[in-house]
């Protein structure tokens, strides 16, 4: 390399460079009907991982709490005695 020039973007020639695809897709929209299309049949089950997905989430948001919940109280409940129907009703919200 000449002292003083430039780095060009093609004089690098490190690994993953230029890896990538150039091609386009011709008709996006078509591509995306067909699927659709194929994917049809599989909608209920789709539909159903979402909700399992949704579902999960607001597990893990709020089990945390509910946990730390559980360990005050079993916590302040060993010197005089664990209310178990506290527990119950926090295990169970």
């Amino acid at each position: 390399m000449a002292e003083g020039k430039y780095l060009e973007k093609n004089d690098l020639k490190a690994p993953g460079v230029n890896m990538g695809s150039k091609e386009k897709s011709k008709d996006f929209k078509e591509t995306w009907l067909k699927l659709l299309k194929y994917c049809r049949k599989y909608w209920i089950v789709m539909v159903m991982a979402i909700i399992s997905a949704i579902f999960g989430t607001i597990l893990t948001l709020i089990g945390p709490d509910r946990l730390s919940e559980l360990t005050d109280l079993i916590t302040n409940g060993i010197m005089t005695g664990i209310d178990m129907t506290r527990i119950g009703k926090i295990g169970l919200t």
